[in-house]
């Protein structure tokens, strides 16, 4: 027999997409959802955090505003009854104002310094998942390749047999 005459024994690549769907799809599939949740879960957490830290700075914003809602009152009630004694109050005021100034940079701070490590955690573990499926993947695509390997090997013994039996 000549090489034309033979049967094509390699498979198509029709039915090398349908054994691999076969052999990995729900696997790949499975993967596919982790990483999608992994993702929501990630995008979750990271807009819980910030809202909550939105509702933080919100309510301390809102408490600021209404210390300094007071103590300006207590001030022009104050300057209202004691003009003598309005540079006290305005003394205190600004006192006021400065412990207030300090206590909003220093929670700025610690909002900012909560932030930055909130987006470092998730950056984190953002790259490790993303590295541990590349990894997965590269082991996945190696053992792809193991297997079609081998079943060329099977598609040349089965030809030689075919051979061997026409032959005989």
């Amino acid at each position: 027999m000549e090489p034309q005459d033979a049967p094509a024994t390699s498979p198509s690549a029709q039915q090398l997409d349908q054994i691999r769907m076969i052999l990995f799809g729900e696997f790949i599939r499975d993967i596919r959802e982790r990483f999608a949740r992994m993702e929501q879960q990630v995008a979750a957490t990271f807009a819980d955090v910030r809202a909550e830290m939105q509702q933080q700075h919100d309510a301390l914003s809102e408490r600021m505003r209404a210390d300094r809602e007071v103590t300006e009152a207590q001030f022009t009630a104050a300057a209202e009854r004691y003009d003598s004694g309005a540079s006290a109050w305005q003394a205190r005021t600004e006192a006021l104002q400065t412990a207030l100034d300090e206590a909003t940079a220093q929670s700025e701070q610690r909002l900012n310094a909560t932030r930055e490590h909130l987006v470092q955690t998730l950056e984190t573990q953002y790259n490790d998942l993303t590295s541990h499926l590349q990894e997965t993947q590269a082991r996945l695509t190696d053992a792809k390749a193991d297997r079609l390997d081998l079943a060329s090997l099977f598609d040349q013994v089965s030809a030689q047999l075919r051979q061997a039996q026409d032959e005989a």
